[in-house]
């Protein structure tokens, strides 16, 4: 069976994108880093970058919910050791955040560790715990598990 020519383009399309109307078609995906140590920023910024995602960085709580209020991110990454809040109270201010979808995946990426604290941060509203390093493998496997399998990384 022949392809159209609408289905050629968009097996040409790159990732992140789908076909199906039902959804918004965006080339670049939202991406929040909530960290606190430029160091570590830098870096989880390089990998999303390479993921394509957009990435606005926030060093505290209170700069995170206020762009988290007024902005719709694709991804949310978050440590839990931030100056201002180190615990996993952000998670659950971050749900709560209007126009935080529920269905947006959320990643807790933190020194801290512990199945206490894991399972404390999921009932919060976490989809991911994971103890740093963060590397770029783990980051995309991440991402691939939780991000529409629709979409290719």
């Amino acid at each position: 069976m022949k392809k159209t020519q609408e289905e050629k383009n968009n097996s040409k399309k790159g990732c992140h994108e789908e076909s199906t109307p039902t959804r918004e078609k965006r080339s670049v995906l939202n991406a929040l880093l909530i960290e606190d140590n430029p160091l570590i920023q830098q870096i989880h910024s390089k990998y999303l970058q390479k993921l394509h995602y957009l990435v606005k960085i926030a060093s505290t709580q209170q700069q995170a919910l206020e762009y988290a209020f007024y902005q719709r991110y694709d991804l949310i990454i978050t440590d839990l050791g931030l100056c201002d809040n180190r615990s996993e109270a952000i998670i659950t201010n971050l749900r709560q955040a209007p126009s935080v979808n529920p269905k947006t995946p959320l990643i807790v990426v933190t020194a801290y560790s512990g199945p206490a604290l894991k399972s404390r941060c999921l009932r919060a509203g976490a989809n991911e715990f994971i103890v740093k390093p963060l590397s770029y493998a783990l980051l995309e496997v991440t991402l691939k598990k939780l991000i529409d399998p629709r979409f290719c990384l």
